[in-house]
């Protein structure tokens, strides 16, 4: 995801390791977005940011996929 796109985080579903070592976004709509290694660790944050304390302990947060 460059900085210009606008992905509404409650859509994210996942984020899939690609073989360049580069990231995607998979959406819930099943949408894949190129995640650019810059933004990564941002996104990340604010993705767990978003999840309550439950969440975070539970098998219903972010999946990372490789």
């Amino acid at each position: 995801i460059h900085r210009s796109t606008i992905v509404k985080l409650e859509r994210v579903s996942a984020l899939e390791l690609q073989s360049s070592g580069d990231y995607a976004v998979v959406l819930r709509t099943g949408i894949r977005l190129r995640l650019s290694r810059r933004y990564k660790k941002a996104l990340q944050s604010r993705l767990m940011a978003m999840l309550s304390p439950a969440q975070k302990d539970s098998e219903h947060k972010l999946t990372v996929l490789s």
